[in-house]
C-alpha cells in the first residue's frame, strides 16, 4: 500500500478521535485532516485527541466547517486519498429525533460522501450505528 492522506469527518466524537490517533500513528499516513465544527488549537490536541502522541500531532490539520454548508473545497483542498465519516450525535444534542436522523445520520453523511466523490477522493469509509429494531427505542431509522 502506498502512502496516503486522509480526511476524518466527525473527528471530535468518540470514534473519530480514535481514528485520528490511529491514522496519525501510521507510518503510511502522511496527513490527517480533521473536519470539525469548531477550531482546535494545536496546543490542545492532547485533550481533543486523547492518546495522540505528540510526535504525530504535526500530521493533524483541523479544518473547520459549517456542516449545513459543506463545500467541495472542504474536501478537494487536502489532496486526500481516503475520507472516513464517523459522524454521530445523541438525540439530546441534536435537539429532536428528526434532526438526529435527518441532519446528522442522513444529510451530513450523504453530503460528505457526494463531495468526497466530486473531489476525486477514491475511498469513502462510513462508520454508522447498526440499524435494527430495538423495542425500547422511541425512534426508528426510516429514510
Amino acid at each position: 500500500m502506498a502512502d496516503y492522506n486522509a480526511i476524518v469527518v466527525g473527528s471530535t466524537g468518540s470514534v473519530g478521535r480514535e481514528l485520528i490517533k490511529l491514522l496519525a500513528s501510521s507510518t503510511r499516513c502522511k496527513k490527517v485532516v480533521a473536519i470539525a465544527r469548531r477550531p482546535i488549537d494545536p496546543s490542545t490536541y492532547a485533550t481533543a485527541f486523547p492518546g495522540l502522541p505528540e510526535t504525530h500531532a504535526a500530521k493533524v490539520l483541523v479544518h473547520v466547517v459549517d456542516f449545513d454548508q459543506l463545500k467541495i473545497e472542504d474536501f478537494a483542498a487536502h489532496e486526500a486519498d481516503a475520507c472516513f465519516c464517523c459522524l454521530g450525535t445523541t438525540r439530546a444534542d441534536a435537539g429532536s429525533a428528526d434532526a438526529f436522523i435527518k441532519a446528522v445520520d442522513l444529510h451530513y453523511v450523504t453530503k460528505a460522501a457526494e463531495l468526497s466523490k466530486e473531489a476525486g477522493i477514491p475511498y469513502f469509509g462510513l462508520l454508522t450505528a447498526s440499524v435494527r429494531p430495538y423495542p425500547q427505542s422511541h425512534m426508528t431509522h426510516q429514510v
